[in-house]
């Protein structure tokens, strides 16, 4: 057998079991009302999930003990890397001033001023020669 014709007929086959399984226009005269469906009535989860709360709060208003600030990132950097390595929690906070870029050396953050200064005080006793430890408590927005 021509395999053209094989495929013709193959063809011609499954065009027309897909035109019966076509839904029928409606007549003339008459009017379509299609099928009803209903949405899913949604379950409650009987075991929800609690909300996570944030592992770190952070407090409204807190203290920073400011170490230095620098134009230069990375000196920022090391010097923060100097303090985070004695334990201190320590990170830059880039500040835009009239259109300069400065990068912020700060440790904390402190809920309550007397912290911060406690902080700070230790952090003098403990590195008396270091250049870097300023007398600058800042309150955060």
């Amino acid at each position: 057998m021509n395999t053209t014709l094989t495929r013709f007929t193959l063809l011609a086959s499954t065009i027309a079991t897909l035109s019966a399984c076509a839904p029928m226009a409606p007549q003339p005269g008459t009017s379509y009302t299609p099928p009803v469906t209903s949405s899913p009535v949604p379950h409650p989860n009987p075991n929800p999930t609690p909300p996570v709360a944030n592992p770190n709060p952070v407090p409204q208003q807190q203290y920073v003990v400011q170490l230095t600030a620098s134009s230069s990132q990375t000196k920022a950097q090391n010097i923060r890397n100097t303090f985070a390595g004695k334990g201190y929690n320590a990170f830059v906070s880039p500040l835009m001033v009239n259109g300069r870029q400065l990068y912020r050396v700060q440790i904390g953050y402190y809920t309550n001023k007397a912290d911060a200064e406690a902080t700070l005080n230790q952090m003098r006793q403990q590195n008396p020669s270091d250049i870097y430890v300023e007398d600058a408590i800042v309150k955060t927005p």
